[in-house]
């Protein structure tokens, strides 16, 4: 178990391995800083291998190192209307309107820069893109006129916790995840008090970066 260690434990073997390797001074980091579109961008891949049609649509948004609150407040979103089978998207694309057979909301914030949110569909057979594309549409106005539900963002924030509780019950899972942390500029506060900041989460913040970067 990883709470078996205590600092006074571990420090001395840190040094034994790791004081051998030089210091030297850590450059600023310096992130380009992507344009903005002046229009939404399509592209359109065809080739004669692919034989499973995939709806793919992406969303630029704040990382976890540009704005903290913002990406605390998209995870709960992303995994509220799209973390599972029972969730919104998945319920109205595939079990409602059976338009598609399956639906992948991601967000991807892990990153010093840029971050985005993904959305993945395989559309039913017979169903064509603009068909696909313009109930999508529909339905995120649906989400942004109509409000989310507080309970399904309180069971959604829940999931979050239990999952970054599970990723830390192992032997290289904290090491992994104070790793990457540390590397993309968070620190060890933003890890240690994950679930006090994701329970900070309003059910406001949410419907904000909803209206705010998924707007169709």
């Amino acid at each position: 178990s990883q709470s078996r260690y205590q600092m006074a434990e571990v420090k001395p073997l840190a040094e034994k391995y790791f004081s051998i390797i030089p210091s030297f001074d850590v450059p600023e980091h310096i992130r380009p800083v992507t344009p903005q579109f002046p229009a939404p961008t399509t592209m359109v891949f065809n080739s004669q291998d692919i034989h499973q049609p995939v709806f793919i649509r992406a969303w630029r948004v704040p990382s976890q190192v540009q704005n903290r609150r913002e990406a605390l407040a998209l995870e709960v979103l992303v995994e509220t209307i799209g973390g599972g089978s029972s969730t919104e998207l998945y319920q109205s694309l595939v079990v409602d309107k059976k338009i598609a057979s399956s639906v992948s909301l991601v967000y991807s914030g892990d990153f010093r820069g840029e971050g985005s949110v993904w959305l993945y569909v395989t559309p039913s057979p017979n169903i064509s893109f603009e068909k696909l594309e313009k109930t999508i549409e529909q339905k995120f106005s649906e989400l942004i006129g109509n409000g989310l539900n507080s309970k399904e963002i309180a069971q959604a924030k829940r999931r979050l916790i239990d999952s970054s509780i599970y990723a830390r019950d192992s032997v290289m899972g904290p090491a992994m995840i104070i790793g990457q942390a540390l590397a993309m500029g968070l620190t060890l506060d933003d890890i240690q008090n994950y679930e006090e900041l994701v329970n900070q989460v309003s059910d406001e913040d949410v419907t904000y970066v909803l209206k705010k970067y998924l707007h169709p």
